[in-house]
């Protein structure tokens, strides 16, 4: 994985964006796991949580994807945690 490369932020300044790291790949699976694999439309529309072994997969190809070196966490400035992830796949 890369290391830190910051991308921007919001212009309050309360959110930074940078490139993931090691340290910051496990907070961009809780982002995935608590609210992408329960609340995004396609997760609730395949009823993911119920399928066994569905968010697994999910996550090892969240894990291959950011071995790539281009997914971006969104870090909460006043608490230094991840509330954002976008997991990007070079191909």
């Amino acid at each position: 994985m890369p290391s830190y490369r910051p991308w921007g932020s919001t212009e309050d300044g309360a959110i930074e964006f940078e490139s993931m790291t090691t340290e910051t790949l496990e907070g961009g699976l809780n982002v995935i796991r608590e609210s992408f694999f329960r609340d995004e439309s396609v997760s609730v529309g395949v009823d993911l949580l119920s399928e066994p072994g569905a968010s697994e997969e999910l996550e090892a190809l969240c894990l291959d994807a950011a071995r790539d070196g281009v997914s971006v966490v969104a870090i909460d400035v006043s608490t230094g945690q991840v509330v954002g992830v976008a997991f990007n796949k070079i191909q």
